[in-house]
Formats: structure tokens, C-alpha cells, sequence
């Protein structure tokens, strides 16, 4: 028993009913399709009727399945320049911060030193007072002693005269 392979091919084929025909109309033979064949060929028919849409439906969820890694590619490169952005943002601002402190800490500085030589400049304006007091009132130790040791020694030799005086006179 021979199959009709025309009713086992896809659709979009064309059957002995539009126009194609089989080895045995080509050579002037009537074929009619027995019961058995027509009871084969109907599920087959549909399981690949079945097929052809389980294949349609695989090619679509694998373009769901591209678009969703593009998609995803794209949202992970997305973030990432977003994170890359935030950084860039968080290290401007801590550089900026960074530069307000060292601006700040070098007026401190500044200010430190300009009163650490006022302090110096008067330090030394008040030790030089000082020395030039105590310079004075040295001098003036020295000169009341010197006065004083004079007078004495004049007393002694006033007083060594007056008894060689007595003596001799």
C-alpha cells in the first residue's frame, strides 16, 4: 500500500488539489486515498499542524529571550554609568570639601603665625623693656654703691688723716 506523501508535507505546499500531481496522475492513474490513509494522515496533519506552532512559539520566546538580555544589558549599563556619575559626584564633592579644608586650615595657619610673631615681637618688645629696666636699676645699684663706697672710703681716709694728725701733731 502506497502513502500520498502530498498530504504529509507543510503547509504553503501544494496539494494534488491545487494543481500538483502525483506519480500516478503523471502517468494517467486515478489514486484515491484509502480510508487508512486518510485516518494516518489526519494526525499527522495535526501533530504538524502542532509542531510548526510550537516552532513559531519557540522562535518568539527566543526573541522574548534576546529581548529581555538586550534590555537587561541595556539597564545594567544604565546603572552602571549612573553609579559611575554618583561616584564621579561623591569624589568632585570630597575634593571640593577637601580644598575648603586645606583653604581653611592655611588661614589658621596664617593666623597662627601672624600671632605667634605678635607674641614673639611683643615677647621681645617686653624682654628688651625689662633688660633696659633692669639696666637702669643696675646702674643705679651700681652708682649709689660706687657713691656709697666713696663716701666710706673718703670717711676712712678722713678719719685715717685726722688720727695721723693727731698723732704727728
Amino acid at each position: 500500500m502506497a502513502i500520498d506523501r502530498r498530504r504529509f508535507e507543510g503547509p504553503g505546499r501544494k496539494t494534488e488539489k491545487e494543481g500538483v500531481k502525483s506519480e500516478g496522475e503523471a502517468h494517467g492513474q486515478v489514486v484515491q486515498p484509502t480510508k487508512v490513509e486518510a485516518e494516518v494522515a489526519k494526525p499527522l496533519d495535526e501533530f504538524l499542524g502542532r509542531a510548526q506552532k510550537a516552532y513559531i512559539t519557540y522562535l518568539e520566546a527566543q526573541k522574548e529571550v534576546w529581548k529581555a538580555y538586550y534590555e537587561t544589558e541595556q539597564r545594567v549599563e544604565r546603572d552602571y554609568r549612573e553609579a559611575e556619575q554618583k561616584a564621579n559626584r561623591g569624589r568632585d564633592e570630597a575634593i571640593e570639601q577637601a580644598l575648603i579644608l586645606r583653604a581653611r586650615a592655611d588661614q589658621e595657619a596664617e593666623q597662627a603665625r601672624v600671632k605667634a610673631i605678635e607674641q614673639v615681637q611683643q615677647a621681645y618688645a617686653n624682654a628688651k623693656e625689662e633688660a633696659k629696666k633692669t639696666y637702669e636699676e643696675s646702674l643705679k645699684q651700681a652708682s649709689a654703691t660706687y657713691k656709697q663706697s666713696i663716701e666710706q672710703d673718703w670717711q676712712v681716709r678722713k678719719e685715717a688723716t685726722n688720727r695721723a694728725q693727731k698723732i704727728f701733731l
